[in-house]
């Protein structure tokens, strides 16, 4: 016959106590805040013109540069052309398109199969391409977030 133990009491508060917890945070919220945070720094990084490591792009080949120039993309920064390539990351659902998961329940990425697909040249290189990776996670990114968690757990404390 077992008997009620330090430890099985440690249990049953420990797990009264996470309960108290999941009943105070808002998860759907919580996620769509982290959803928001990666995607911001995506952005943020490609106009930097960084990979996810914070690592910077490759320069562009002499031949590129003239070619942009002549089709009158002289001033433009890398990879932006149009500007649709950029305004189409976003937050994404399944695994359609070019995206990487982010481990929160969505992924960051581009759903339109043709900008996905040029898209995916850019980020992974070619032959004759180098990468110019602009969607992944990084250490940084991963310390962004765990931030926001720490900030919204301070008001768990008196919970």
């Amino acid at each position: 016959m077992a008997t009620d133990t330090p430890f099985v009491r440690g249990a049953d508060k420990l797990r009264a106590r996470l309960q108290r917890v999941a009943d105070a945070v808002n998860l759907a919220a919580l996620v769509e805040d982290i959803g928001q945070t990666l995607e911001r720094r995506t952005i943020q990084r490609f106009d930097r013109e960084i990979d996810p490591d914070e690592q910077p792009w490759a320069p562009l080949s002499r031949v590129t540069l003239e070619n942009k120039k002549k089709l009158g993309f002289g001033n433009r920064r890398k990879l932006v052309r149009t500007g649709e390539l950029r305004s189409s990351i976003r937050r994404v659902r399944g695994t359609a398109g070019l995206a990487v998961n982010t481990g929160a329940g969505f992924r960051i990425g581009i759903t339109d199969p043709r900008i996905a697909q040029k898209g995916r040249y850019l980020n992974f290189g070619t032959r004759k391409i180098p990468a110019r990776r602009f969607l992944g996670i990084g250490r940084l990114d991963i310390r962004a977030v765990d931030g926001l968690l720490r900030r919204k757990a301070k008001f768990l404390e008196d919970v």
